[in-house]
């Protein structure tokens, strides 16, 4: 996992398929929108998340282009309503 920058970050699954690593973006979602931070005389704040998933293809030039397919991912997950989980395939 690293930060890209903002409030982004990357996280890699090697050697996990397309469905496994959107089943975990999904669990990953869940679990920080189940999150509650108290704030003393305010009610809970709760957070979500909007996550962009993608995989490796055999032709991808370099790592841009691995992570310019998850970020449009994650614009369609942001412009779903966001709490949400979006993915982006290599075809």
């Amino acid at each position: 996992m690293g930060l890209l920058g903002g409030e982004e970050f990357a996280i890699m699954l090697p050697e996990t398929g397309d469905d496994k690593a959107f089943e975990i973006a999904g669990r990953l979602c869940q679990a920080v929108a189940a999150a509650e931070t108290p704030i003393e005389g305010e009610p809970m704040l709760h957070f979500t998340t909007s996550i962009g998933v993608t995989s490796l293809a055999a032709d991808d030039p370099h790592i841009d282009a691995i992570l310019n397919r998850a970020d449009n991912a994650l614009y369609n997950a942001k412009h779903a309503g966001r709490n949400s989980v979006c993915a982006r395939f290599p075809e």
